[in-house]
């Protein structure tokens, strides 16, 4: 007979996937070597999700006015799984774009954008961008982006 049997698979990885019935273990026929196999199951990470993704790096903590800063966006899908660091054929490709900065000044909460340049593919992007010379103390960081599916 035919059986539909659904799961929800939330971490990446490869399987072995046990399937019995009647106490006999099924097997699969590969058809390029017409062997009976267990069946195996691939769980790739799924679609970036921007508020699962999170910034490291050096740029995020603070640095010198003046002097370029960088960190790096790594980007998860809902279950927290990284994106592989090369994407390809079944994979479902994403893109991160319009990287934003903005600098808020402790003592007096003005807001400065600064320019920011980055480059990366799918699992981690990498920012630049130099804080301005008049932003001379403590200050915080936000940092926007999107997510594109491709």
């Amino acid at each position: 007979g035919i059986w539909l049997i659904t799961f929800l698979a939330q971490q990446t990885g490869s399987y072995k996937c046990l399937v019995e019935s009647g106490g006999e273990q099924l097997l699969r026929l590969d058809e390029d070597t017409q062997e009976l196999l267990p069946f195996t199951l691939l769980v790739q990470a799924g679609v970036t999700v921007a508020t699962l993704s999170y910034a490291t790096g050096p740029g995020v903590r603070g640095g010198v006015a003046g002097v370029e800063l960088t960190f790096d966006i790594v980007c998860q899908d809902r279950f927290g799984n990284p994106r592989p660091p090369d994407e390809t054929g079944g994979f479902v490709e994403t893109e991160i774009s319009n990287i934003e900065v903005i600098l808020e000044r402790s003592s007096d909460g003005e807001r400065v954008q600064v320019a920011v340049a980055f480059s990366g593919t799918g699992a981690v992007y990498t920012a630049t961008y130099i804080a301005p010379t008049d932003v001379d103390e403590e200050y915080s960081l936000d940092i926007f982006y999107k997510v594109r599916r491709l």
